[in-house]
Parts: C-alpha cells; sequence; structure tokens
C-alpha cells in the first residue's frame, strides 16, 4: 500500500518503540526497492494531549512455594547461557520473561499480570528498570537482597546506550524494539538469537509442574 501511494525518495514516520528491530528491518527492506526511506520518529507524543500516565500501581513478589526457582538462580542459568554465545550484556523488554526472571507480578496489562518494565542483564550485574512509584519498602528489599539493581524505566535507552562498545549484547530481534536497538553503541558486537530467558521458561520445574496440575 504505502508503495502504491508514496513516490519515490518519499519519506515514511515510524515510532521505533513500537516496531521491533526485525519487523522494522523488513519493512525496511520492502521499501527499499521503491527508494522509500523510514524515518525514526513518534510524532503521536508531541501532539497527545491529556495521554494517560503509565500505571503506578506496586508490583508484587511471587513467593518461591510458587516459582520453585529463586532469581539468583535464574540469573545463574540465564548467564550460563549467554556465556555460550560469548555475550557480555543481555537486553529484555518482553514483560512476560521479566516478571518469570524476576519473579515479580503486577496488574499494568488487563487480564495479564505483568510488570511494565525492561531489564540488563550483564555477566555480574542485573537491572530492573521500572517505575520508581512502583516498588515499596518488602520489593525494594527483596530486589536488593537478590543483586537486582533499579533504575528507573525512563533511562532504559540511556543505560544501553552507555553500553561499553567492545562488549557483546545480545538481544532477540523478534521482541527488542528498534529504539533499544538503535541506542545499541555502534562499536558494540551485537548477537541476536531466539530469547534465552524464553527458552529457560519453557522448561518447567517440579514446582511449575504441580502448579499447573
Amino acid at each position: 500500500w504505502l508503495k502504491q501511494e508514496l513516490k519515490s525518495g518519499a519519506n515514511v514516520g515510524v515510532n521505533p518503540e513500537m516496531f521491533s528491530s526485525n519487523g522494522y528491518a523488513a519493512l525496511q527492506n520492502d521499501l527499499q526497492d521503491a527508494d522509500i526511506h523510514l524515518i525514526p520518529v513518534d510524532l503521536i507524543e508531541q501532539i497527545w494531549v491529556g495521554r494517560p500516565a503509565l500505571p503506578t500501581t506496586p508490583f508484587y513478589i511471587m513467593d518461591l512455594k510458587y516459582t520453585g526457582k529463586s532469581v539468583t538462580d535464574k540469573l545463574a542459568s540465564l548467564r550460563e547461557e549467554m556465556a555460550k554465545r560469548h555475550a557480555d550484556v543481555y537486553v529484555i523488554s518482553s514483560l512476560d520473561e521479566i516478571a518469570w526472571l524476576f519473579n515479580i507480578r503486577g496488574t499494568d496489562v488487563d487480564y495479564n499480570p505483568l510488570v511494565i518494565a525492561y531489564a540488563v542483564v550483564t555477566k555480574s550485574e542485573a537491572t530492573l528498570f521500572v517505575m520508581p512509584e512502583k516498588l515499596t519498602a518488602d520489593t525494594m528489599k527483596y530486589l536488593v537482597s537478590n543483586k537486582v539493581a533499579v533504575a528507573d524505566y525512563e533511562c532504559i535507552i540511556n543505560a544501553v546506550k552507555k553500553i561499553d562498545a567492545n562488549d557483546a549484547v545480545l538481544y532477540d530481534g523478534a521482541k527488542l524494539n528498534r529504539a533499544l536497538w538503535n541506542a545499541i553503541p555502534k562499536g558494540c558486537k551485537k548477537v541476536e538469537c531466539a530469547s534465552l530467558v524464553a527458552q529457560l521458561k519453557a522448561i518447567k520445574n517440579e514446582v511449575e509442574l504441580e502448579g499447573t496440575r
């Protein structure tokens, strides 16, 4: 439709936060033959008056008796998988994967127990990017005890931009949005693979199996 409606040399505005890295690249490739170019921009943000704010309801902890595996153990397993792919940093944007990895649940998405957040995991650190209002004394203590740092949700782009240019950054191109992909420093080696967290999450432990039964 874009090829039919637009002339050669036209520009198409696309909000890179709304497209996966792979989705954006596919559209870009499809339009290239017609000499149509994508411009990463969020025009809606600039004109949306009275836009609803992000939810600030605090998230809660999913007890070990339901998860069957601690955050510490899950992070250890994830880092083992990262090492197999020679990755230094893993950027995660999928909400169900973040909820599983950190054993947290929330009410941010209707009919889904998810928390609006991002996460970055390195060989030695894990950071959860979430709105400060969503934290309580208990959840903060819980995260600290599991050696998980906390940063403001709005700081994720800058945090990705500050990744060491010598690091290898792992991501799932079908899930990571294009804005975050663009923020990865040019010197970094980009390692794309199907989500490691999704693969770990797919193998249920005995407690999870019993919960399903």
